[in-house]
């Protein structure tokens, strides 16, 4: 499958298992990711949930498991934190930080 495909596949709600599943579960994760983006963005992070650097840890874990959850299909995963932008993009081939948004697919995590 191609990005173009997968891009198709996404917006036609024509995915099977587990790629289906997975890309359901970074939605989920996509918003959890952009609420938390905002609240930093905000400075309205709650203290205990940062490092002593400011680092948002509960976030970090969340773009891990996305990460571990997307190779688990093949995909690849680039976390957009600016919260005006959509927080995941997916690709099957490795994603440049200068042009994510043209190699990638980004996520709608908006609920369906």
């Amino acid at each position: 499958m191609t990005n173009d495909e997968l891009y198709r596949a996404i917006e036609n709600g024509t995915l099977e298992n587990p790629m289906r599943a997975a890309i359901r579960n970074l939605r989920k994760m996509g918003r959890t990711l952009h609420a938390r983006y905002e609240d930093s963005c905000n400075g309205t992070t709650a203290h205990e949930d940062m490092d002593e650097e400011g680092n948002d840890l509960v976030a970090w874990k969340i773009q891990d498991d996305a990460d571990k959850l997307a190779a688990s299909v093949g995909l690849h995963v680039y976390h957009q934190t600016d919260p005006r932008g959509w927080p995941l993009y997916v690709s099957f081939d490795p994603i440049p930080e200068n042009d994510y948004n043209r190699a990638a697919i980004a996520l709608d995590c908006r609920l369906h």
